[in-house]
């Protein structure tokens, strides 16, 4: 169909609906036209769909509910769609109230359309999915003014004014610059990897950075140390729109390789299956502890399930099963329009060939982690021998479910939950999460992670007893130690890390 213009969980491709003039709301007397007969009677639905060039009548079908204001009986469904001229917010209604009927997995629970009509879109979702015990937040009409929002998240373009560098995933350092995007102001200013942040506009930097306005573009004064030359350098940099990858790679104590996954995306300049291939091969280059390697998920919210699939293909092969999915499939005819529930296996696909890393993956896991990344997370622990594969962290988020997102013409998106994602064969996940093999906090999952390749001297580096007796004071005092230029080697003070994105 032609409104069909997004592909399940969230990826959205450029819309090529025109956008037309917004008129005062009208009449749902033709759109809503219940015909009484003895016994019953029939629910005429005159439904617009964007791009029709003309009308369309479906054969009806049983309709359960007795519209409002009418006799009980025998009710049919009468859906006709037809073309939108002109497209209004009562059409923006009407329309959203189809791809619930359409895609919406409890279908069972929808209410009739009429009675929540003068309250708009957003009651609307509500009604449909917070009765009957669905309680589904995820399902939901986002208003043209919030839409921008949304459509960046999902394909990876944020609107955050930011100087485009990571900070290295040190469990023994403090902020330290692990890749400068190219192009980005911190590039223009001539940051490089392993610079060491001092200040922020003459404050400390890690108390300094978390104030900032990332809303618009900020000038700002950066001092860091660089170890390769023993100076300490201060620059000025704008902040501006900058476009992070959504994979990188790295190497920490011991050399151990590591890699991080922000979120899941599948835009062509951002594949992030596709880049995760290349970070692979990368961190494969550069690690020199060979008996296993890194995979950070902790706050990776989710994306594109094409994405995360192709991911587990790279870890695991072509075609295997990584979860069970129950979702719902569009069927069309000459006099049909109906979505169908169906149940399913979700598997690996391997457009990218690649060595896997030998050894174990240590997989990073906290409450931010969450959708595709917990089904990589799954697919993974019940495809791989227990030792092959070790969580660490906190219990994940809990999002075993799935929507669709679709554009409207005034620019608003509907999101609708069409799908019910479970393990293979463990416990069903959604709204408990997915428990990890190790418990730590966030922070300390690094560390505790890193303590399994850790001889015994990095073992005692690493060990919770070096965090005590001021160890985290010491670390940010040393790193303001500008003026005697003797600043410690690497990864001298063991500190929990984490990866952050500025």
């Amino acid at each position: 169909m032609a409104w069909v213009l997004a592909v399940l969980l969230g990826l959205l491709p450029g819309c090529q609906i025109r956008t037309v003039s917004s008129e005062l709301e009208d009449s749902d007397r033709v759109a809503y036209d219940p015909q009484a007969e003895p016994g019953g009677g029939i629910l005429k639905l005159r439904i617009p769909e964007p791009g029709r060039d003309a009308e369309e009548v479906l054969e009806p079908v049983p309709h359960a509910e007795t519209p409002p204001g009418q006799l009980a009986g025998n009710w049919s469904e009468e859906l006709a769609l037809v073309p939108t001229p002109v497209w209004s917010y009562s059409k923006e209604y009407w329309w959203g109230w189809l791809l619930l009927h359409l895609f919406a997995i409890e279908r069972d629970r929808l209410v009739d359309p009429r009675r929540w009509r003068t309250q708009g879109l957003e009651s609307l979702y509500v009604a449909s999915t917070r009765t009957g015990g669905t309680h589904d937040r995820f399902t939901r009409y986002i208003p043209p003014a919030q839409a921008s929002q949304v459509t960046s998240y999902l394909t990876g373009e944020s609107k955050e004014h930011a100087f485009g560098f990571f900070l290295r995933a040190l469990a023994g350092d403090t902020a330290v610059v692990g890749s400068v995007v190219a192009g980005s102001p911190a590039h223009q200013a001539g940051l490089r990897r392993d610079d060491r942040l001092l200040e922020l506009d003459g404050e400390e930097y890690r108390s300094r950075v978390a104030t900032i306005d990332r809303t618009r573009p900020q000038k700002h004064s950066l001092s860091f140390y660089r170890p390769a030359d023993g100076r300490v350098r201060t620059v000025d940099m704008t902040t501006s729109v900058v476009r992070f990858p959504s994979v990188w790679a790295d190497t920490l104590d011991g050399g151990v390789g590591y890699v991080q996954i922000i979120q899941f995306l599948s835009e062509p300049q951002d594949r992030t299956d596709s880049v995760f291939v290349s970070a692979l091969a990368e961190m494969q280059a550069i690690r020199r502890e060979g008996r296993g390697w890194i995979l950070d998920l902790r706050g990776n919210g989710g994306g594109t399930i094409a994405s995360s699939q192709g991911v587990a293909g790279a870890l695991l092969g072509e075609g295997v099963p990584l979860v069970r999915v129950t979702d719902r499939d569009l069927q069309t005819g000459p006099s049909r329009l109906q979505g169908v529930t169906r149940t399913r296996f979700l598997e690996s696909t391997a457009e990218w060939k690649v060595p896997v890393p030998p050894g174990t993956v240590l997989v990073l896991q906290d409450q931010g982690t969450a959708s595709a990344s917990e089904i990589l997370i799954n697919g993974l622990r019940e495809n791989l021998p227990a030792q092959a594969m070790i969580s660490f962290g906190t219990l994940s988020y809990g999002k075993g479910i799935g929507q669709v997102y679709l554009e409207s013409p005034l620019g608003g998106l509907y999101a609708v939950t069409c799908m019910h994602i479970d393990p293979l064969q463990a416990p069903r996940y959604h709204g408990v999460g997915i428990e990890p093999d190790r418990k730590t906090t966030s922070d300390e999952a690094l560390r505790t992670a890193l303590l399994e390749f850790a001889d015994p001297a990095g073992a005692a580096r690493l060990a919770p007893a070096a965090l005590v007796g001021g160890g985290e004071r010491f670390a940010l005092d040393w790193n303001r130690r500008r003026a005697s230029r003797k600043v410690a080697p690497l990864r001298t003070v063991s500190l929990p890390g984490g990866v952050g994105i500025f």
